[in-house]
């Protein structure tokens, strides 16, 4: 994801609306979630419609959270995004 912007969210604030709101301002098309934020996906991605590509650096995690998110693309930190074209946060200060 070399050359792309990032909003760093803070674990301890995912459950609640401005971390969604902030989501969906900065345009955001990428989530990198490692396993300590996995649990909190459900509450950072409740209402979110619009398609999301999530990174996993473990990839046992990537099967349960492609079967719970079917309409977000799920990919490992080794599939390398970027590289098919996809930005993280078109919108972000890099």
């Amino acid at each position: 994801m070399r050359g792309h912007g990032y909003v760093p969210l803070n674990p301890r604030h995912l459950d609640r609306a401005p971390a969604r709101a902030m989501l969906e301002r900065s345009g955001c098309r990428t989530i990198v979630v490692d396993r300590g934020a996995e649990p909190l996906l459900p509450a950072l991605l409740d209402g979110v419609r619009r398609r999301l590509i999530l990174v996993l650096p473990d990839n046992d995690a990537r099967l349960r959270v492609a079967e719970t998110w079917p309409h977000h693309t799920v990919l490992r930190a080794t599939d390398q995004p970027a590289r098919r074209g996809l930005a993280a946060c078109p919108g972000a200060a890099r």
